[in-house]
């Protein structure tokens, strides 16, 4: 019997027993990978496992065909892997999570070079129902999830994940990059955009900037120009501030990386005229393409205009279409016609258009706050507060039993190096 059978006997013996820790501890040993170096016959060897009672054996052996210079049969592979992911134990497999995590990635990448993603999308969506513990628990395969549907434009399944306010991250036995919570948040932050939540999307690539760093990666340094324009677009900028507690090294790396073409672009916004965020747009527009970002920079323009009028508002209560369009640069009084009524439509602005003397009328907000329907959303602002507010104190309880915690606050106390007293 050779070495190869032993082990494969072995293993087979350990799950049919139950003994799933040291079956997970056999097949992530190193030093008896069996499975990667006689990858010739991982086929044969699979069939020899069958579901669900040998779960973690299958995983075993899909992940080591993953690790393989090339998959020879990509789309038997990934039937193997759904049929897998369809009909296996979620007890075994989680004792291995981090094994169907790193299948899932080598699966993304290849369908991403073979521009096919949206066969990965019901593949991942199985793998995180199966790996996912509670409602909030991010994985490292929620950013190839957001990936595969961003480069196919099928958003419905990851807003299934990113409606979902993330409280938990599944440290996947250990293997849990960083990289993956930036992705998932900066993938987020992009379908935000392309569905035109752009709160949300600011949200997420704060969430991306704000994550402590002692060095700034590439994802950040996108993230923060996408951050700027999304919140510009969405009006709820009023400075360039980062929130206080971003990490100085981000801070320093945006200022110096993202240059004029973005920080400069926020001072534009707010003080200058059409003409001259125009100008400055066309001049850095080779930028803008290289970045990605052309799309964006087109609806902050129309956040400008739209911004603008909502300050004339604030000075006039009527105004001629002429002066109006004249006032904010607009090439006639049918485009000025245009905003006002995308405007007043989305509740922008209150106004209506005396068409017939070319007047606009700017009125107040009719909102009632007594209504039910301003009542019921204050409930459900509430209720959402209240959660996040249990939810902090019932990690701040796991941080203090920590005991990492606890042997680092014990270091840092001005009393840790005294001599103990003898009695």
């Amino acid at each position: 019997m050779t070495s190869l059978d032993q082990f494969v006997g072995n293993i087979r013996q350990l799950s049919i027993d139950g003994k799933f820790s040291d079956l997970a501890q056999t097949l992530t040993n190193p030093n008896i990978d069996h499975l990667s170096k006689n990858i010739q016959h991982i086929d044969s060897i699979i069939a020899t496992f069958t579901l669900p009672e040998h779960s973690m054996c299958m995983l075993a052996g899909l992940h080591a065909i993953t690790k393989a210079p090339n998959i020879p049969d990509f789309d038997l592979f990934l039937t193997q892997v759904d049929t897998f992911i369809q009909t296996c134990s979620a007890e075994q497999v989680h004792y291995l999570p981090q094994y169907l995590c790193e299948i899932c990635h080598a699966i993304t990448e290849r369908l991403r070079k073979e521009n096919r993603a949206r066969v990965g999308i019901p593949i991942l969506y199985r793998a995180i129902e199966l790996l996912r513990r509670e409602l909030g628990q991010l994985l490292s395969i929620h950013s190839d999830l957001y990936q595969l549907c961003l480069l196919c434009q099928w958003f419905e399944p990851a807003l299934t994940y990113l409606d979902i306010d993330i409280i938990d991250i599944n440290r996947e036995n250990g293997k849990f990059d960083v990289k993956h919570l930036l992705l998932a948040y900066y993938y987020g932050g992009m379908i935000y955009a392309c569905i035109k939540q752009f709160d949300r999307a600011a949200n997420f690539f704060e969430n991306v900037i704000t994550v402590p760093a002692t060095a700034t990666s590439a994802i950040v340094i996108e993230a923060y120009k996408k951050y700027v324009l999304v919140k510009l677009i969405s009006g709820s900028i009023s400075n360039t501030q980062l929130p206080t507690y971003t990490s100085r090294t981000v801070q320093q790396a945006v200022k110096s990386l993202c240059g004029a073409q973005y920080t400069e672009l926020f001072n534009i916004f707010n003080n200058g005229t059409l003409i001259q965020f125009d100008e400055f747009v066309n001049h850095h527009r080779e930028q803008y393409a290289r970045d990605r970002n052309l799309g964006l920079i087109k609806q902050t323009r129309n956040a400008f205009i739209c911004n603008s009028i909502q300050q004339l508002t604030k000075t006039f209560l009527t105004v001629s279409l002429k002066d109006l369009a004249n006032r904010l640069q607009l090439q006639s009084t049918n485009e000025a016609e245009k905003y006002l009524i995308d405007m007043i439509e989305n509740g922008q602005i209150f106004a209506s258009i005396n068409k017939k003397d070319g007047m606009v009328i700017f009125h107040g907000s009719p909102e009632k706050f007594d209504a039910n329907n301003m009542l019921l959303k204050l409930q459900d602002e509430t209720e959402k507060r209240m959660l996040a507010e249990k939810q902090l104190r019932e990690l701040e309880r796991q941080i203090s039993l920590s005991k990492t915690y606890i042997q680092r606050t014990q270091q840092s106390s001005p009393y840790h190096d005294r001599p103990k007293v003898l009695n």
